[in-house]
């Protein structure tokens, strides 16, 4: 029995592609076990804001935040004034003078929000109109969007947020 030596022949570009690869692998799955993981200090945003009690620290951080919202080419900003435990205020903000005729529920949409949130400070039971439902709901994730920067959150460093409308998704409304 003659024992033959058996010998690899590796190429150096072979390699390299392979620890790259195995390097990459294991940061996507770092990346997938860091993004799934339960964070259980995270504060809950959805649903009642006032259901936030105040036993030991503020509901919100007093503020305006704002949330600009980019719909066909045009941007509007959404702010919602906050005190230490209630909303005070949300506004709408046009950039264009253009955006109300182009979108004639965006105001009276805005005006109906406002008045709803700031009264109850709850997201829950919002009277919609059903000619408005995508406009309500496009301001509705704007609106969330800046009250979840109001929460206190030392992971939070930014007071504004881009939200893009997807507009192959928001079809004409009645008016």
């Amino acid at each position: 029995m003659s024992a033959k030596p058996q010998i690899f022949v590796f190429h150096l570009k072979e390699v390299i592609y392979t620890a790259i690869f195995i390097i990459l692998g294991i940061l996507f799955l770092l990346l997938l076990l860091i993004m799934f993981k339960p964070d259980s200090d995270r504060k809950e945003t959805e649903g009642s804001v006032s259901g936030n009690t105040q036993q030991t620290g503020n509901v919100y951080v007093p503020g305006t935040y704002t949330t600009i919202v980019y719909l066909d080419g045009q941007s509007f900003e959404v702010q919602v004034t906050t005190m230490e435990d209630h909303i005070s205020d949300i506004t709408l903000h046009a950039q264009d003078s253009t955006l109300s005729s182009l979108y004639p529920l965006l105001e009276p949409s805005m005006a109906s929000l406002s008045q709803q949130i700031c009264e109850t400070q709850s997201f829950d039971n919002l009277s919609i109109s059903e000619d408005a439902s995508y406009t309500s709901q496009l301001l509705l994730d704007a609106i969330s969007a800046s009250v979840a920067m109001a929460i206190p959150d030392d992971t939070q460093t930014s007071e504004m947020q881009t939200l893009q409308a997807p507009t192959s998704q928001i079809p004409a409304e009645k008016e």
